[in-house]
């Protein structure tokens, strides 16, 4: 999850992701569980920490990180201990950074990036199993599957422009 300070000045999530199957309110409450146990954990420190952290919500291990305006947020359960946890999160801000040069991640960067983000974040974990976590392939593969939206687009238009002269004349 990528939570942050909306436009409207609402803190809420951005960018989420949940492999389990489960409803929608059920997912909204874990959001929100989620985020103030990490908000928590800043808030006593500070705010100023932008080191991962770790936390337990139920039965689940959270690994978090502050960047500017952001939290990001990694969730996991079973196999996926923390350390597996801090690779993927580690992952995500890179990629990120990458995404977002100018001024870094941030709540408007993700907002502008979001086709972008989250075709990286599907990348990256793919039905709950961690598939790539280098930023260089990532951004490479999820680059593949954007070019070609606006491919199919451009046949289309040609396809169509192709059918409307061939019934002017």
């Amino acid at each position: 999850m990528i939570a942050g300070n909306a436009p409207d000045g609402i803190s809420r999530a951005l960018v989420c992701r949940h492999f389990d199957g489960s409803q929608r309110d059920v997912q909204v409450e874990w959001e929100t569980k989620m985020y103030e146990a990490a908000t928590r954990d800043l808030d006593l420190l500070g705010g100023g920490n932008e080191q991962p952290m770790v936390c337990s919500v139920g039965d689940r291990t959270v690994v978090y990180n502050k960047c500017a305006d952001l939290i990001l947020m990694v969730c996991g359960s079973g196999i996926m201990d923390e350390l597996v946890l801090l690779e993927v999160l580690n992952a995500l801000l890179s990629v990120l950074r990458l995404l977002i040069p100018k001024g870094g991640p941030s709540v408007s960067g993700v907002l502008d990036q979001y086709a972008k983000v989250v075709l990286a974040i599907d990348e990256m974990v793919c039905a709950g199993s961690i598939e790539l976590l280098d930023p260089g392939k990532i951004l490479q593969m999820s680059a593949l599957k954007w070019d070609k939206r606006p491919k199919e687009k451009e046949e289309r238009r040609a396809s169509t422009t192709d059918k409307n002269a061939s019934r002017d004349k």
